[in-house]
């Protein structure tokens, strides 16, 4: 549930604000499948990139 209700707290968050904040627990697995990781974790900071994670509005 939280995978549905995360991005609809973060939608009144400025589009430059990449990342999810570094404290929030973003739900990947049965989420995200394992092939688009590496196209939405920052592989250095392991954090989630909200464009490729949130669904299009």
């Amino acid at each position: 549930m939280n995978a549905i209700e995360m991005p609809a707290r973060y939608a009144g968050v400025d589009a430059d604000q990449r990342h999810y904040a570094a404290a929030e627990t973003v739900p990947i697995d049965g989420v995200v499948p394992k092939a688009w990781l590496d196209g939405g974790v920052d592989a250095g900071s392991g954090r989630v990139e909200r464009i490729p994670y949130e669904p299009a509005r």
